[in-house]
């Protein structure tokens, strides 16, 4: 199929969240010429105006464009391959950005809008719609063609749920992008692109998943790696649990008892597999015959449809309903509970486990990776506000100045009614404008394919260029460099972002994260800056714990 000029972003956190958002104003603004990039007093040289009054005209479009396609089938709609194709699909219904625009480069995300893992996968949207309006705001990704009008961006947010392969398909098949940011969740990126976005050699790019399964995707076919990730592999964050499930240890009395309860899926699997190779408590390995008694693994099939069976797997084989992983705590009574998982691993296990264990004397402590690490646990927390105390968690990256510009100022503004911190809305937002960057630097002067933007990814890691922070700051300054053929080293909200281009990911330091109780609302939110993190590098934990 010929690719339409388009890119597309497989989402998993609805706008990289999820209900349609109204068009910014921002989408309407002047395009700036190149010769704004950078500027910051009054311009020197030719006046581009000048040197474009005489150049030819574009050629005319024809009858398949945005516009007239839209107008043709009464809602939005593009042109691919010379026909009308409707933007929005079922499982897609989220059209944002410059999407009337007949020069808009499309791409779209795939995050989950609706099920468990909605409130993460809205604030992800959001993410990247910020990021497109600031792009746009600032007139779009230029060309090396100082007459060529600078082009906006626009997506097609679809959700992950419940068929993530579906709506991969309509943004690879049906339209052709050429990017797609998501999924929300690890299995789902997988699915996606073994089944969708590799096949059709689009861009792949997710902002959370961190299964360790991801690396070995054959997702190279033509030599240039298709699917990338802003956050690092769970080989990685399994060494920070187990010193922090350490530490946890430190704090029992007597014999510890310890549970790894995770999800049958790419992340959950991964994480007990890798976890339980290194763990050590009570003095021996945590698969030695001497915890046989002290120990439980069990993987959960979430809420399975009547009648079906969950699935057992070698690397975790008492794969059993969320209720039986309950039951299974009840015998054991834990002194420290690992949950792998996602939102259902707080509403379906940690709940009711937590009810039930109501006036014992023994309560559990709890090791949270990023998965569970979602708005449904702030939740049980205002519930039972005891909980808080008990919870200590890791997550990717550590709190950065760029990471606090992007969502205390300019996330949180845009959206006030939403402005909950989760993980991967960094990495949704660091995302979009990689692929911008990405586009610009091929100057426009090739065609727009997944293999292309994929290789501009190498123009954003050079190491001793330009020092590239993500943002609206230094936006033009970024184009300029890039159209003009230079290279940058670009610094993310999620972190350095040193990518591997064989692998697709970046080490990462992670964050050892607690809740804390706000003292002028006395709300619980997320803290991350206990003093305490994960250094990659010297694989050990630094500071000390604090929790306020």
């Amino acid at each position: 199929m010929k690719r339409h000029v388009l890119f597309g972003l497989v989402a998993v956190g609805a706008c990289l969240m999820t209900v349609t958002v109204a068009c910014s104003s921002s989408d309407e603004a002047t395009p700036k010429t190149q010769g704004d990039a950078g500027s910051t007093g009054a311009e020197t040289g030719p006046d581009p105006q000048d040197e474009c009054a005489n150049a030819p005209p574009p050629a005319p479009k024809g009858d398949c464009t945005n516009t007239k396609c839209s107008a043709q089938l009464g809602e939005p709609a593009t042109c691919v391959n010379n026909q009308c194709v409707k933007l929005k699909s079922d499982l897609c219904p989220n059209v944002l950005g410059a999407a009337d625009d007949d020069d808009a480069i499309f791409f779209g995300t795939l995050l989950s809008l609706t099920g468990a893992n909605a409130s993460s996968g809205l604030n992800r949207q959001n993410s990247v719609q910020l990021a497109v309006d600031e792009i746009n705001n600032a007139g779009g990704i230029p060309s090396a063609d100082k007459c060529a009008k600078p082009r906006k961006l626009a997506f097609v947010g679809c959700d992950d749920q419940p068929d993530e392969v579906k709506a991969a398909n309509h943004l690879t098949t049906d339209l052709g992008f050429a990017a797609v940011i998501g999924a929300g969740t690890s299995g789902k990126t997988v699915n996606a692109a073994t089944k969708s976005t590799i096949p059709a050699k689009a861009l792949l790019f997710a902002p959370s998943s961190t299964a360790i399964s991801i690396t070995g995707l054959a997702a190279s076919p033509d030599g240039v790696r298709l699917v990338w990730r802003a956050a690092p592999s769970d080989v990685i964050q399994s060494k920070a649990m187990e010193l922090v499930i350490g530490e946890l240890a430190g704090k029992v009395t007597g014999t510890v008892k310890l549970a790894i309860i995770s999800k049958s899926d790419a992340y959950g699997v991964g994480l007990d597999s890798e976890l339980r190779k290194n763990l050590k408590f009570n003095g021996a390995g945590y698969d030695d015959p001497a915890n046989a008694s002290n120990r439980l693994t069990q993987c959960f099939n979430p809420s399975p449809a009547a009648g079906q069976q969950p699935t057992s797997t070698d690397a975790c084989p008492v794969d059993k309903t969320t209720a039986a992983a309950v039951t299974a705590l009840k015998g054991l009574q834990p002194d420290i509970i690992v949950l792998n998982g996602t939102a259902e691993a707080i509403t379906e296990i940690l709940v009711p486990y937590e009810a039930s264990a109501e006036g014992q004397a023994k309560k559990p402590l709890y090791m949270i990776p990023d998965g569970p690490r979602k708005t449904e646990l702030i939740t049980a927390v205002t519930a039972s506000p005891e909980l808080r105390t008990r919870i200590r968690g890791t997550v990717p990256g550590t709190l950065t100045t760029l990471g606090q510009d992007f969502f205390s100022y300019r996330y949180t503004a845009a959206h006030p009614d939403n402005p909950q911190l989760v993980f991967g809305m960094a990495g949704s937002y660091d995302a979009t404008y990689m692929i911008a960057y990405s586009i610009a630097s091929g100057g426009g002067k090739q065609p727009i394919t997944g293999t292309s933007i994929a290789s501009g990814f190498t123009k954003l890691i050079a190491k001793g260029s330009t020092s590239l922070d993500v943002g609206p700051a230094k936006i033009n300054t970024g184009f300029s460099t890039l159209v003009s053929g230079g290279s940058v080293d670009f610094n993310g909200a999620s972190g350095p972002l040193d990518f591997n281009p064989q692998t697709g990911e970046a080490d990462s330091d992670f964050t050892v994260w607690c809740i804390s109780n706000d003292p002028n609302t006395n709300k619980p939110y997320f803290n991350d800056a206990t003093s305490q993190s994960y250094d990659a590098t010297a694989k050990a934990l630094k500071g000390t714990f604090i929790c306020p």
